[in-house]
Protein backbone atom coordinates (compact mmCIF):
# COMPACT_ATOMS: atom_id res chain seq x y z
CA UNK A 1 0.00 0.00 0.00
CA UNK A 2 1.28 3.35 -0.53
CA UNK A 3 2.61 5.33 2.09
CA UNK A 4 0.37 8.24 2.44
CA UNK A 5 -2.07 5.97 2.61
CA UNK A 6 -0.79 3.12 5.57
CA UNK A 7 -0.13 6.64 7.67
CA UNK A 8 -3.79 7.93 6.67
CA UNK A 9 -5.05 4.40 8.23
CA UNK A 10 -2.90 4.70 11.55
CA UNK A 11 -4.85 8.69 11.77
CA UNK A 12 -8.18 6.93 11.19
CA UNK A 13 -7.66 4.50 13.82
CA UNK A 14 -6.20 6.90 16.14
CA UNK A 15 -8.87 9.22 15.76
CA UNK A 16 -11.99 5.86 16.27
CA UNK A 17 -12.75 6.79 12.59
CA UNK A 18 -13.91 3.88 9.88
CA UNK A 19 -12.95 3.47 6.15
CA UNK A 20 -13.58 1.22 3.62
CA UNK A 21 -11.46 -0.79 1.61
CA UNK A 22 -11.94 -1.77 -2.23
CA UNK A 23 -10.99 -5.21 -2.84
CA UNK A 24 -8.28 -5.77 -5.57
CA UNK A 25 -7.45 -2.22 -5.26
CA UNK A 26 -4.63 -2.25 -2.46
CA UNK A 27 -3.62 1.81 -3.29
CA UNK A 28 -7.10 3.50 -2.07
CA UNK A 29 -9.54 4.37 0.86
CA UNK A 30 -12.82 5.79 1.29
CA UNK A 31 -13.53 7.59 3.98
CA UNK A 32 -17.89 8.52 3.80
CA UNK A 33 -17.42 8.92 0.57
CA UNK A 34 -14.24 10.15 -0.01
CA UNK A 35 -11.76 8.66 -2.02
CA UNK A 36 -8.39 8.48 -1.07
CA UNK A 37 -5.83 7.21 -4.20
CA UNK A 38 -2.17 6.86 -3.59
CA UNK A 39 -1.00 10.38 -3.25
CA UNK A 40 -4.79 12.09 -4.30
CA UNK A 41 -6.93 13.42 -1.45
CA UNK A 42 -9.92 14.76 -2.00
CA UNK A 43 -9.25 17.85 0.14
CA UNK A 44 -8.83 20.09 -3.13
CA UNK A 45 -11.34 21.29 -5.48
CA UNK A 46 -10.95 19.19 -8.97
CA UNK A 47 -10.14 22.83 -10.32
CA UNK A 48 -7.42 23.61 -8.14
CA UNK A 49 -5.88 20.26 -8.85
CA UNK A 50 -6.51 21.04 -12.59
CA UNK A 51 -5.13 24.84 -12.25
CA UNK A 52 -1.71 23.58 -10.13
CA UNK A 53 -1.28 21.15 -12.70
CA UNK A 54 -1.08 23.67 -15.36
CA UNK A 55 2.70 25.32 -14.30
CA UNK A 56 2.36 28.18 -17.03
CA UNK A 57 -0.71 29.14 -15.72
CA UNK A 58 0.75 29.71 -11.81
CA UNK A 59 3.41 31.67 -12.93
CA UNK A 60 1.21 33.52 -14.90
CA UNK A 61 -1.53 34.32 -11.38
CA UNK A 62 1.84 34.43 -8.80
CA UNK A 63 5.01 35.68 -10.69
CA UNK A 64 4.28 39.51 -9.73
CA UNK A 65 3.56 38.72 -6.12
CA UNK A 66 6.13 35.68 -5.75
CA UNK A 67 9.56 35.61 -6.96
CA UNK A 68 9.63 32.59 -9.17
CA UNK A 69 12.64 31.81 -12.24
CA UNK A 70 12.16 33.59 -15.11
CA UNK A 71 9.44 31.67 -17.98
CA UNK A 72 8.63 31.16 -21.17
CA UNK A 73 6.06 29.42 -22.68
CA UNK A 74 5.62 27.84 -26.28
CA UNK A 75 3.00 25.45 -28.21
CA UNK A 76 4.05 22.95 -30.12
CA UNK A 77 4.23 24.09 -33.81
CA UNK A 78 2.66 21.10 -35.32
CA UNK A 79 0.46 20.25 -32.62
CA UNK A 80 -3.56 20.65 -32.35
CA UNK A 81 -3.85 24.30 -32.71
CA UNK A 82 -0.42 25.45 -34.90
CA UNK A 83 -2.40 28.85 -35.96
CA UNK A 84 -2.17 29.43 -32.14
CA UNK A 85 1.82 28.78 -32.30
CA UNK A 86 3.30 31.77 -32.63
CA UNK A 87 6.45 30.29 -32.96
CA UNK A 88 6.15 28.08 -36.56
CA UNK A 89 9.36 25.41 -35.56
CA UNK A 90 12.11 24.30 -32.89
CA UNK A 91 14.25 26.97 -33.85
CA UNK A 92 11.90 29.62 -33.99
CA UNK A 93 11.53 28.65 -30.59
CA UNK A 94 15.14 28.79 -29.74
CA UNK A 95 15.14 32.19 -31.23
CA UNK A 96 12.39 33.60 -28.65
CA UNK A 97 14.61 32.69 -25.39
CA UNK A 98 17.92 33.47 -26.79
CA UNK A 99 18.01 36.15 -24.13
CA UNK A 100 18.32 33.38 -21.68
CA UNK A 101 21.69 31.99 -21.00
CA UNK A 102 22.77 28.89 -20.63
CA UNK A 103 21.83 26.62 -18.93
CA UNK A 104 18.32 26.52 -19.47
CA UNK A 105 15.37 24.28 -17.98
CA UNK A 106 12.73 23.24 -20.61
CA UNK A 107 10.05 21.11 -19.38
CA UNK A 108 6.63 19.79 -20.00
CA UNK A 109 3.67 22.54 -19.22
CA UNK A 110 1.75 19.95 -17.30
CA UNK A 111 3.96 17.20 -15.82
CA UNK A 112 4.64 16.27 -12.85
CA UNK A 113 7.11 13.48 -10.78
CA UNK A 114 10.12 15.44 -12.79
CA UNK A 115 8.13 13.95 -16.14
CA UNK A 116 9.79 15.70 -19.39
CA UNK A 117 12.12 18.05 -16.95
CA UNK A 118 15.51 19.13 -18.84
CA UNK A 119 19.02 20.85 -18.24
CA UNK A 120 20.29 21.82 -21.35
CA UNK A 121 23.21 23.42 -22.02
CA UNK A 122 23.11 24.22 -25.46
CA UNK A 123 21.00 24.67 -28.61
CA UNK A 124 21.12 20.85 -29.72
CA UNK A 125 20.74 19.83 -26.09
CA UNK A 126 17.44 22.37 -26.43
CA UNK A 127 16.32 20.86 -29.82
CA UNK A 128 15.95 17.03 -27.96
CA UNK A 129 14.25 18.46 -25.34
CA UNK A 130 11.99 19.99 -27.22
CA UNK A 131 11.77 16.79 -29.51
CA UNK A 132 11.07 14.75 -26.25
CA UNK A 133 8.11 16.86 -24.94
CA UNK A 134 6.45 17.71 -28.45
CA UNK A 135 6.75 13.80 -29.66
CA UNK A 136 3.19 12.67 -29.90
CA UNK A 137 3.59 9.14 -29.64
CA UNK A 138 5.11 9.42 -26.49
CA UNK A 139 2.18 9.10 -23.07
CA UNK A 140 4.18 12.53 -21.91
CA UNK A 141 3.35 14.48 -24.95
CA UNK A 142 2.45 17.84 -24.21
CA UNK A 143 1.28 20.69 -26.24
CA UNK A 144 3.26 23.73 -24.32
CA UNK A 145 6.89 23.22 -23.67
CA UNK A 146 8.30 25.85 -21.12
CA UNK A 147 12.12 27.61 -20.94
CA UNK A 148 12.96 28.78 -17.47
CA UNK A 149 16.14 30.20 -16.42
CA UNK A 150 17.99 27.81 -14.57
CA UNK A 151 18.93 28.76 -10.75
CA UNK A 152 21.70 26.94 -8.91
CA UNK A 153 20.40 25.82 -6.04
CA UNK A 154 22.10 26.16 -2.41
CA UNK A 155 19.00 23.89 -1.19
CA UNK A 156 15.35 22.58 -2.04
CA UNK A 157 12.88 23.49 0.26
CA UNK A 158 9.74 22.49 0.81
CA UNK A 159 6.55 23.45 2.38
CA UNK A 160 3.56 21.58 3.38
CA UNK A 161 -0.02 22.82 2.96
CA UNK A 162 -2.63 21.10 4.99
CA UNK A 163 -6.39 22.79 5.83
CA UNK A 164 -5.57 25.35 4.28
CA UNK A 165 -2.67 26.36 6.50
CA UNK A 166 1.40 26.50 6.18
CA UNK A 167 1.86 23.77 8.82
CA UNK A 168 5.90 23.39 8.48
CA UNK A 169 8.55 23.41 6.30
CA UNK A 170 11.87 20.91 5.17
CA UNK A 171 15.08 20.70 3.30
CA UNK A 172 14.07 18.19 0.50
CA UNK A 173 17.58 16.55 0.25
CA UNK A 174 18.48 16.50 4.25
CA UNK A 175 15.06 16.24 4.71
CA UNK A 176 15.49 18.42 8.22
CA UNK A 177 13.13 20.51 9.46
CA UNK A 178 13.86 24.45 8.34
CA UNK A 179 13.48 26.55 12.11
CA UNK A 180 14.23 30.41 12.43
CA UNK A 181 14.10 33.33 9.59
CA UNK A 182 14.09 30.97 6.82
CA UNK A 183 10.59 29.20 8.04
CA UNK A 184 9.15 32.38 8.97
CA UNK A 185 10.08 33.60 5.46
CA UNK A 186 8.75 30.49 3.76
CA UNK A 187 5.35 30.44 5.73
CA UNK A 188 4.69 34.09 4.85
CA UNK A 189 5.51 33.81 1.06
CA UNK A 190 3.44 30.28 1.58
CA UNK A 191 0.32 32.84 3.27
CA UNK A 192 0.41 35.34 -0.04
CA UNK A 193 0.60 32.21 -2.52
CA UNK A 194 -2.31 31.06 -0.46
CA UNK A 195 -4.53 34.09 -1.07
CA UNK A 196 -4.80 33.51 -4.42
CA UNK A 197 -4.69 30.12 -4.72
CA UNK A 198 -7.26 28.15 -2.80
CA UNK A 199 -4.63 25.37 -1.77
CA UNK A 200 -6.30 23.21 1.04
CA UNK A 201 -3.44 20.12 1.23
CA UNK A 202 -0.18 19.97 -1.02
CA UNK A 203 3.22 21.30 -1.30
CA UNK A 204 4.86 24.38 -2.38
CA UNK A 205 8.35 23.78 -3.55
CA UNK A 206 11.03 26.20 -3.16
CA UNK A 207 14.73 26.69 -4.33
CA UNK A 208 17.00 28.50 -2.06
CA UNK A 209 20.00 30.23 -4.60
CA UNK A 210 23.60 30.60 -3.19
CA UNK A 211 22.72 34.38 -2.45
CA UNK A 212 19.90 33.36 -0.15
CA UNK A 213 17.34 33.99 -2.22
CA UNK A 214 13.93 31.70 -2.51
CA UNK A 215 11.93 30.98 -5.37
CA UNK A 216 8.63 29.65 -5.72
CA UNK A 217 9.12 26.54 -7.93
CA UNK A 218 5.96 24.67 -8.16
CA UNK A 219 2.55 24.20 -6.71
CA UNK A 220 1.86 20.90 -6.18
CA UNK A 221 -2.09 19.31 -4.92
CA UNK A 222 -0.90 15.65 -5.06
CA UNK A 223 3.05 15.64 -3.37
CA UNK A 224 5.04 12.42 -2.47
CA UNK A 225 6.41 12.23 1.02
CA UNK A 226 8.00 9.33 0.77
CA UNK A 227 11.64 10.49 1.64
CA UNK A 228 10.27 13.11 4.55
CA UNK A 229 8.97 10.36 6.17
CA UNK A 230 11.14 7.36 5.91
CA UNK A 231 13.04 10.31 8.10
CA UNK A 232 11.89 9.85 11.23
CA UNK A 233 8.92 12.49 10.34
CA UNK A 234 5.81 10.23 10.76
CA UNK A 235 4.12 12.29 13.26
CA UNK A 236 4.42 15.24 11.25
CA UNK A 237 2.87 13.66 8.05
CA UNK A 238 0.18 12.45 10.59
CA UNK A 239 -0.42 16.00 11.75
CA UNK A 240 -0.58 17.01 8.23
CA UNK A 241 -3.67 14.66 7.30
CA UNK A 242 -4.97 16.08 10.89
CA UNK A 243 -5.69 19.13 9.62
CA UNK A 244 -6.71 18.12 6.12
CA UNK A 245 -9.64 15.70 7.87
CA UNK A 246 -10.67 17.93 10.44
CA UNK A 247 -10.89 20.95 7.55
CA UNK A 248 -12.76 18.31 5.17
CA UNK A 249 -15.11 17.47 8.16
CA UNK A 250 -14.26 13.52 8.26
CA UNK A 251 -12.90 13.77 12.13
Amino acid sequence: MHQNLEILKEVLAEEGVSYTEIPGFFDALVVGKEPFIRSVTPFNTEATSTLCCDKFAIHTMLGSTIPMPRTKAFLDPHGRYPEYAKEKSFKDILTACSDFLYPRIIKMNSGEQGSNVFIVKNDEESLLALENIFNKESQHYDYMALVQEYMEPKRELRAAIAGGEFVFAYDRESKEMIEGPLVERLEGMSKTILEHVDLSWGALDFIEDGTGDVYLLEVNTRPRFDGFISFDARNQFKKLFRMGLKAKGLI
